[in-house]
């Protein structure tokens, strides 16, 4: 949802950036913020994907080591989330 509402913001924004000081470094704020925020969401959704195909013995350690990654991955856009929003 946040994502969403930060995505029209966005939108928004870029209609009324005439009358916006310092419009492109609100804007590209913005679209990181979007960017972090489809990332951690998309993560989440992958892990609920992977989570079917790790019970299969023959897939378990790809999908062990790809849930590993993308957690490791999240964390770090989590930080990167955290340091924007200070």
């Amino acid at each position: 949802k946040i994502r969403m509402n930060a995505k029209e913001l966005r939108y928004v924004m870029g209609i009324f950036m005439y009358f916006i000081k310092h419009k492109k470094s609100k804007l590209i704020y913005l679209k990181d913020l979007q960017d972090i925020l489809g990332y951690i969401n998309d993560s989440y959704v992958a892990e609920e994907i992977l989570a079917g195909y790790s019970k299969d013995n023959r897939l378990s350690k790809s999908t062990d080591y790809i849930q590993l990654q993308t957690q490791a991955t999240r964390k770090n856009k989590f930080t990167q989330l955290s340091n924007m929003l200070k």
